[in-house]
């Protein structure tokens, strides 16, 4: 059970990048002769590798990176050259990079390109199929299946064997598995990758994503010295980290079927009675595909069960397509006008409609027999302002990031769902409900009995070090630290500065702001840009800093050497320091610093926000982030501290948050004569778990020493903070709190959630 103890580093936050393509081919990209492999039934149950994915790799390999995109989105081909760069740093023996299909729903000729370019793989093996995706990569306008054909003739197939294979259709019912498995492990809608079964979502960085490859290498290499065969290594690495505590957040209990979250009805619409035995709450969006189909599938449900199903809207994240928007406030009007049944009439006519721009919505109007002079204006002051933002917030709360996602009696299911799986679900509940009844609960009182101990959800609690020479602002001995992990090419960064800006000023000695840089690969001009802040830093300070800071966010599309340049004038730089500091990339280590200590965390996507001791992907002012901080302030000392910019190193909070480290304890049991043991060292130890009640959950004793080294992820964050110091042949005593260990998760059976944990460790070597 001790691999175990390896905690997964990278999170989940929603969108990342997919397998490179390139014309230059190596021979060890070409399939062997070998069958198929089979990667044993625990993978196959979660991400397996078979027959017809492409690639490129060993199957010995000890790192296998699944990656499920398409060939047509933005994103994904934004990202091509990112996993270009991770594959080539590695031998074929220790990464192997395996391609899924995952076409986006938005993208109206993704599946058509999916079936083709598998079509030219299994025709063309891996060097058609790598011509083919470099053609796709290029194109950067909108497609239709003549390009599509036309990229495949390119890269080898012939008109006859292209018709026919389509025709065949083996190559479509390839691309139709990968969609149901990406489905099934939260990643349909491209790009989305897993590292050994951790998922990563969002446009990592090269180093990120290397990040995650070290960490999983090491487990794997552990995994190995224990005495699993290299074939075994994927399965047990999967069947570890997909699941496993402390990993990512969207892979673990957000996919549970049967974990419950306490999702409230509150005055939501709702078809059907309440006392149905089966509430199902669906976070949807109008415009929204997927949603359409689910919804469909919903409508199919509850003319199956009749008065046993009951249907309760919640606006869900809608797509980026602004006329949403109006639609969300039209269907509410006709609530408003007329109740539940005149919003879901409203509701059926909003999906059946093509458009929506202002003249459909008053012909819904009118077809709905609504007064327009009435619900328009009604529209147009978005009335229902607060209803829309309640169920955002609770979104939040719940960590819905993309819509349609439901929740049958509390138990959720992600992404785009078919009539089959819901209502086996239901049937489920059903029963359960139908022994409750019999109890002598009333029905009204079935679904508050339900979900009345389910779970809410919380951010990432994680203790993220700050750096002595990060730029800062606000107060310098600030009692609430927020840390901004953010590049100078990001649009949403903007509206985190001027958020965060406001929370300083608004809290004058308490609020400390510190800049972590992580560049997005695709924001190509952001290294520059962060190598000039960090010589401003260095010159003029905290002050020069968030002056040059504010000029390049100013103009984020502009950001040429020239700009820099010009930028660093104006604030009155040494411009010959700053020219030798961006030639000499001398800044180049403190960022990649912070890239590594957001891998650590992981910290995948910008901007990122680590409020005391919660990490918030994505946040900005949203209302999980104004609770956080809110909650924050209200336990910061509110005392008379110095504020003001400087170039000095930060200054820790003047008291733990919210008891973060305040149960981390170590005694030593035996003073060690040996080597001393030091972050970055590969340490050799024996050690004993228990919980505070004294109950054992894991022991070394008697078996092989435990390797790994420290400081780089490879274990939970409390050893690294334990085991420094040591020399070999001490013992020591670590008293390790749940947010340096297992969290909020805990780990299977053995270790509860929030679980204080205790370890007698011994040090049995070190080496550098």
């Amino acid at each position: 059970m001790h691999r175990r103890l390896f905690l997964p580093v990278l999170v989940a936050v929603p969108f990342l990048a997919f397998l490179a393509c390139r014309a230059h081919v190596r021979s060890s990209d070409v399939p062997s002769s070998r069958p198929p492999e089979d990667a044993g039934a625990g993978a196959l149950e979660r991400i397996p590798i078979e027959e017809g994915d492409v690639v490129r790799g060993n199957r010995l390999a000890y790192v296998t990176l699944v990656v499920f995109s398409d060939f047509v989105s933005a994103a994904g081909k934004a990202t091509v050259p990112t996993f270009d760069r991770v594959r080539d740093a590695y031998p074929i023996d220790t990464l192997r990079v395996v391609y899924k299909n995952a076409p986006s729903a938005t993208a109206p000729q993704a599946k058509f390109a999916a079936t083709v370019g598998q079509g030219v793989h299994a025709s063309r093996g891996i060097v058609g199929f790598l011509k083919y995706r470099e053609l796709a990569s290029r194109e950067q306008q909108a497609v239709g299946p003549a390009q599509i054909r036309q990229w495949a003739l390119s890269a080898g197939l012939t008109p006859q064997e292209l018709d026919r294979g389509l025709e065949a259709g083996a190559w479509a019912d390839k691309v139709d598995r990968d969609i149901a498995l990406a489905r099934r492990v939260g990643a349909a809608e491209p790009p989305m990758s897993f590292v050994n079964g951790v998922a990563l979502s969002g446009s990592a960085s090269a180093e990120a994503l290397k990040s995650a490859v070290e960490v999983e290498l090491a487990k794997a290499k552990a995994l190995e010295q224990a005495g699993v065969a290299r074939a075994d290594i994927y399965e047990r690495a999967v069947a570890a980290n997909l699941f496993a505590p402390g990993g990512s957040r969207e892979n673990n209990e957000l996919l549970d079927p049967k974990a419950i979250w306490r999702v409230p009805v509150a005055t939501s619409p709702v078809r059907g009675k309440p006392t149905a035995l089966v509430t199902i709450v669906a976070f949807s969006a109008f415009d929204c595909p997927a949603c359409q189909r689910t919804g469909q599938a919903l409508d199919k449900v509850t003319s199956s069960f009749s008065s046993r199903v009951r249907i309760v809207w919640k606006d869900g994240p809608p797509p980026s397509h602004m006329r949403v928007h109006p639609a969300v406030y039209l269907a509410r009007a006709a609530r408003a006008q007329r109740g539940d049944q005149g919003f879901w009439d409203m509701h059926d006519r909003i999906f059946a409609a093509p458009h929506l721009e202002d003249g459909d919505l008053e012909m819904l109007t009118r077809a709905a027999e609504l007064d327009p002079k009435t619900i328009l204006p009604m529209v147009k002051a978005q009335s229902s302002k607060r209803d829309v933002e309640a169920d955002q917030e609770l979104a939040e709360d719940l960590e819905i990031t993309v819509s349609p996602q439901l929740f049958v009696n509390g138990r959720r299911l992600i992404g785009e769902q078919s009539y089959e799986r819901v209502s086996a679900m239901v049937e489920e509940e059903i029963k359960k409900a139908e022994g409750i009844l019999r109890s002598g609960i009333e029905p009204s009182a079935l679904y508050d009995w339900f979900i009345k101990d389910g779970q809410p959800s919380e951010p990432v609690r994680k203790i993220v070090p700050i750096p002595s020479n990060a730029p800062w602002k606000g107060a310098q001995a600030g009692s609430l630290v927020i840390q901004a992990f953010s590049d100078f090419q990001c649009g949403p960064c903007r509206k985190a500065d001027t958020f965060l800006e406001d929370v300083a000023k608004q809290n004058p000695g308490v609020v400390k702001v510190v800049w972590r840089d992580l560049p997005m690969s695709q924001h190509l001009a952001d290294p520059l840009a962060a190598e000039a802040a960090r010589e401003a830093y260095v010159q003029k300070g905290s002050e020069g800093f968030w002056r040059m800071h504010d000029r390049l966010n100013a103009t984020q599309t502009n950001l040429t050497r020239e700009d820099v340049e010009n930028h660093a004038k104006a604030i009155g730089l040494d411009i010959e320091k700053l020219r030798r500091a961006l030639d000499t990339h001398v800044h180049r280590a403190a960022i990649e610093a912070d890239e590594r200590a957001a891998a650590e965390n992981g910290i995948v996507a910008v901007p990122t926000l680590v409020i005391g001791p919660w990490v918030v992907a994505g946040g900005s002012n949203g209302p999980r982030v104004k609770k956080l901080v809110a909650q924050q302030l209200g336990e910061a000392p509110r005392t008379a501290v110095a504020t003001g910019n400087s170039s000095s190193g930060s200054t820790p909070p003047t008291r733990p948050l919210t008891g973060v480290g305040s149960k981390f304890n170590v005694v030593d049991l035996v003073v060690g004569r040996g080597p001393e043991a030091k972050s970055g060292d590969e340490v050799a130890i024996h050690y004993r778990a228990r919980l505070v009640d004294g109950r054992e959950v894991e022991s070394t004793y008697g078996k092989s020493p435990h390797s790994f080294r420290l400081g780089t992820g490879a274990a939970i964050a409390g050893w690294n903070r334990a085991i420094p110091g040591m020399r070999v042949g001490g013992k020591r005593r670590a008293t390790i709190p749940p947010e340096l260990a297992f969290g909020n998760h805990g780990m299977g059976k053995s270790i509860p959630p929030n679980s204080v944990l205790v370890f007698d460790i011994e040090l049995v070597s070190v080496s550098p």
